[in-house]
C-alpha cells in the first residue's frame, strides 16, 4: 500500500505536473560559474593554435569557429549572439576563403595578411564587376600582393579606393567590412561580448 501511494505521488507531482507547474522532483544541476575572461582568452588561443596547417593570421571560416563556441559553452559561458558572431566569419563557400585555400592563394594570403585591412580590400575587390577574375589574376601573377600593399599603405591607394567606391559593389571600399577574418579578430569580438555579459549596458 505504501509503495502504491509513493507511485501515485510520483505520477501526480513529477509526471503529470498539474496546472502546468513544474514539480521539484529532481534537483537541477547547478549552473557552472562564469569563467574569467583570462580563462576564456586562454581557451580560445589554445584552440586556434591547435588548428592544423595554418599560421596565426591565416583566414578563418565558420566551420573552424563553431567548435570553439561550443567549447566555451561547455566551459560555462554561452556566448550571447553566437549566431550573429558566427555570421561575421566568412563561410566555407566564400570566394576568398576558397581561393586562399589553394597553394597559390595561401601564399598570396600570407603576403597580404601583414597589411592593415588587407583581407578587407581583397574582399571588397572581389565584389566589383569582374572582381573575382581580378583577384585570381593577382593570386597567379608575380607580385600581385603589391596592389593590396599599395591600396592599404599608400595615399594613392586610398585615392584609388575612393574611385572604386563609386563602382557597382564598391561602396565603402576603403572601409573595413566588419567581418572576422582571423583568430585575433574573433577573440576581440569575444572580448567585447564578454564585457557586455559581465557589465551589460543600460
Amino acid at each position: 500500500m505504501r509503495r502504491r501511494r509513493l507511485l501515485q505521488y510520483w505520477a501526480t507531482t513529477c509526471l503529470i505536473a498539474p496546472l502546468g507547474l513544474a514539480a521539484p522532483c529532481l534537483a537541477a544541476s547547478p549552473a557552472k560559474p562564469l569563467p574569467s575572461w583570462e580563462k576564456v582568452d586562454q581557451v580560445a588561443r589554445n584552440y586556434f593554435e591547435a588548428l592544423s596547417d595554418r599560421k596565426p593570421d591565416d583566414i578563418l571560416s565558420q566551420d573552424q569557429v563553431k567548435p570553439l563556441l561550443a567549447q566555451l559553452e561547455r566551459l560555462g559561458w554561452k556566448v550571447p549572439g553566437a549566431a550573429g558572431l558566427l555570421k561575421r566569419v566568412p563561410s566555407e563557400g566564400d570566394f576568398i576563403v576558397k581561393q586562399f585555400r589553394t597553394p597559390a592563394g595561401t601564399q598570396f594570403m600570407r603576403q597580404i595578411a601583414r597589411y592593415p585591412d588587407g583581407y578587407d580590400r581583397v574582399d571588397h575587390l572581389s565584389r566589383l564587376p569582374q572582381g573575382e577574375a581580378k583577384v585570381r589574376e593577382l593570386i597567379r601573377g608575380p607580385g600581385g600582393y603589391k596592389l593590396i600593399e599599395y591600396m592599404t599603405t599608400a595615399p594613392g591607394g586610398v585615392a584609388l579606393g575612393k574611385m572604386l567606391s563609386v563602382d557597382q559593389g564598391g561602396r565603402g571600399f576603403n572601409s573595413a567590412t566588419g567581418k572576422l577574418y582571423t583568430p585575433s579578430a574573433v577573440i576581440e569580438a569575444l572580448k567585447s561580448s564578454y564585457t557586455q555579459t559581465v557589465t551589460p549596458s543600460r
